[in-house]
């Protein structure tokens, strides 16, 4: 509740909010200008915002649409910036996290419990679509390319697509073996 994130052409980053920041002072597309102390938490650059008039409104506007990565390009140049992956779910770890892999190497996804994002049902090998920015979180001091993770915003931002049909022949049953 007290993190958005900022991007223009170039690059993105996290801005870390006052506690006495109102979330509906913002609307997302928003054209702002951020004033705070550069810092790095995990290894993810951030800008802590000290007062509410540091955030100042511009003009409204529409949100950047979500560039289309690899999923081996979740890395350093992409962090703080609206991305979409496509790829095929491979593994899972919790209700929270799994990896997307678009056959260049798979991306973890990491749904922050504050955001409300529920994982549906997804069976390994299942096509999907996942948009969100792109953050880093080490606590090791030594960064790897397993600290990067995509941060999806919404629940509309995992798309599942559906497998192909499968034949209506198929499986045939035989009364002998049933199967």
């Amino acid at each position: 509740s007290r993190t958005m994130y900022i991007q223009d052409e170039t690059a993105g980053i996290m801005v870390y909010l006052p506690q006495d920041h109102r979330l509906d002072d913002l609307k997302l597309g928003d054209k702002v200008e951020v004033e705070g102390n550069l810092t790095s938490f995990h290894e993810e650059w951030e800008i802590v915002v000290s007062e509410r008039s540091d955030i100042k409104v511009r003009e409204s506007g529409d949100p950047p649409p979500p560039l289309p990565v690899a999923t081996t390009s979740l890395l350093e140049p992409y962090e703080g910036m609206l991305v979409m992956l496509q790829g095929h779910a491979v593994r899972f770890k919790g209700s929270t996290i799994f990896w997307v892999d678009d056959g260049t190497d798979p991306a973890k996804v990491y749904l922050r419990r504050s955001t409300g994002i529920k994982k549906p049902f997804i069976e390994p090998g299942t096509p999907m679509t996942v948009v969100g920015i792109v953050s880093q979180y080490s606590d090791k001091g030594n960064p790897s390319r397993d600290d990067y993770r995509l941060l999806p915003r919404y629940q509309n931002d995992l798309i599942l697509s559906e497998a192909p049909p499968v034949p209506a022949n198929w499986p045939i049953m035989l009364p002998e073996t049933g199967y």
